[in-house]
């Protein structure tokens, strides 16, 4: 395989010879070629070892270019590749259903060489940003994840009540000290805002509390104050965590977006 200037590789699928040649010599420098002289054998070579991206002509024999563009579409390995057609044919209706079977770009026949080369550099480029995207993404999923983790096993070993929240002060996740705790009148805290947990005559200066951390952008707080209970209030100390990116409502270490 050959060091290029854009990287990636192009699966070209024409039946015309010519045409596979100079697109060939035009390509070489800055993408790997692999060549198919009709749409089924295309097909075939696509989802075994799906390309980078498919330069395909409409007219040819057997099955022609959108038959095979919307079953690459239909199939899992290749639905995320872009292709491109390249034809003879200028009909506004052709182009048309080019694009309605799926593809991103349309080239008409004859073509100027420097355009289609920049066209395909560009379409390589945005590729290979898309694949550094999804790369980034699932480390950073996958980060969350081992942060979630170490989380819940610290708070699920300690003897504070953790509750972590947002800057609405709703409840998003509390640890296991809670459920040890007697004669709350909430069992399960989550969806209320922090200051209702409180006993009736602490909820203002518990409130304020908060609201001061939140409006210093602090990421915690410990606070010592009484939790509503059967006996009007039992003493705790507990740590908030804060979240600070509840827009969506989603808390992006409990709940990662997919």
């Amino acid at each position: 395989m050959m060091n290029t200037t854009d990287g990636g590789r192009v699966l070209l699928i024409d039946d015309d010879p010519d045409m596979r040649f100079l697109v060939r010599c035009l390509l070489e420098n800055i993408c790997d070629i692999e060549e198919e002289e009709n749409a089924d054998k295309g097909l075939r070579r696509a989802m075994a070892n799906p390309p980078d991206l498919v330069l395909m002509d409409v007219n040819m024999p057997g099955q022609d270019g959108f038959m095979a563009c919307r079953q690459m579409r239909m199939a899992p390995e290749t639905a995320e590749v872009p292709i491109i057609f390249i034809t003879s044919s200028t009909s506004r209706d052709q182009i048309v259903e080019g694009f309605s079977a799926g593809a991103i770009d349309y080239i008409t026949k004859p073509f100027d060489q420097s355009e289609l080369c920049a066209r395909v550099g560009a379409h390589l480029r945005l590729c290979r940003a898309n694949k550094e995207r999804f790369a980034r993404i699932g480390y950073l999923s996958r980060a969350l994840q081992g942060l979630e983790q170490s989380y819940l096993f610290f708070a699920d070993h300690t003897a504070d009540v953790i509750l972590r929240c947002g800057p609405d002060r709703v409840v998003r996740h509390v640890n296991r000290r809670w459920a040890t705790l007697p004669g709350l009148k909430l069992e399960n805290p989550i969806s209320f805002r922090i200051e209702d947990l409180a006993a009736e005559d602490e909820r203002g200066i518990v409130a304020s509390s908060i609201e001061e951390a939140l409006e210093q952008q602090r990421e915690d707080l410990r606070l010592q104050f009484s939790l509503a209970n059967d006996q009007g209030g039992l003493p705790v100390q507990a740590s908030f965590l804060f979240c600070r990116d509840l827009s969506s409502g989603v808390d992006p270490v409990f709940e990662p977006a997919g």
